[in-house]
């Protein structure tokens, strides 16, 4: 599948509750008393780690010598893509933060997205409880900081400048260290019947966007989470053969 002229792979993995657990102690050792890490932290945390320590970070070189050769790397080199952060996108849901009712069959976009940056040089090496710990922490303050007034100004922008806002998400043109996670683990996927019974297996449309992760509820007789991943195709590549990521998780397709 291409995105954006970037060739994309869809992988499905499983992720058993006690390895979420797991991941959930660990970095809660290594925070202050009392901070807290949800679920979702720390699968955001895993997630984001594995495609980090999987992106191809151009290697340093010698600094150019001469007026012109200065000067060439100035101006060109300002347009090339420099992976120094690494930039996570969640989505949030709008309801819970506005007091709706989640049975008032709402119908529309029920999402704002919140962005967190982090210096690339911070994920990689070995995975640390502490380099974990960056990843969730930043993910509890982005889903904390929406409010009332960050989703009215989320929907203003919108409705004001609808194409510019969207285009990127559209597109894929996002920059290259990037990735939007979005959480449906709580949606009744498979309690859905049509009269032919409920489904044995549920996921959502694979998107023409390159850089996505989708956190799924497990099909019946499992427990934890499915991880849809839709990324760059050599990035996935590389992702299914870390170590940390092959010992967390299992392939299903």
């Amino acid at each position: 599948m291409m995105s954006g002229g970037t060739e994309f792979s869809s992988h499905f993995y499983s992720l058993s509750r006690d390895t979420i657990d797991e991941i959930r102690r660990a970095i809660k050792e290594v925070l202050p008393a009392g901070q807290g890490v949800s679920a979702n932290d720390a699968i955001s945390a895993l997630v984001n780690v594995a495609v980090a320590q999987c992106l191809e970070c151009p290697a340093p070189g010698d600094p150019p010598s001469g007026l012109l050769q200065r000067t060439k790397a100035a101006i060109f080199g300002a347009h090339k893509p420099q992976l120094k952060v690494f930039e996570h996108m969640g989505a949030a849901d709008v309801r819970p933060r506005l007091k709706m009712d989640p049975e008032n069959a709402y119908c529309g976009s029920a999402i704002v997205l919140y962005t967190s940056n982090i210096p690339l040089d911070e994920l990689q090496g070995p995975v640390t409880p502490r380099m974990l710990a960056l990843v969730a922490t930043a993910t509890r303050k982005g889903t904390d900081s929406i409010d009332k007034g960050y989703i009215y100004a989320h929907a203003a922008t919108i409705a004001k400048e609808p194409d510019c806002t969207m285009r990127p998400f559209a597109y894929g043109t996002g920059p290259p260290a990037h990735l939007v996670m979005t959480n449906h683990s709580r949606i009744g996927h498979y309690h859905v019947d049509f009269g032919w019974g409920t489904p044995v297996w549920a996921n959502v449309i694979e998107e023409t966007m390159s850089s996505l992760c989708y956190v799924l509820p497990p099909p019946p007789g499992r427990d934890g989470n499915v991880i849809h991943m839709m990324i760059p195709k050599d990035v996935q590549t590389r992702m299914q053969q870390l170590p940390f990521w092959k010992d967390k998780t299992k392939l299903i397709r």
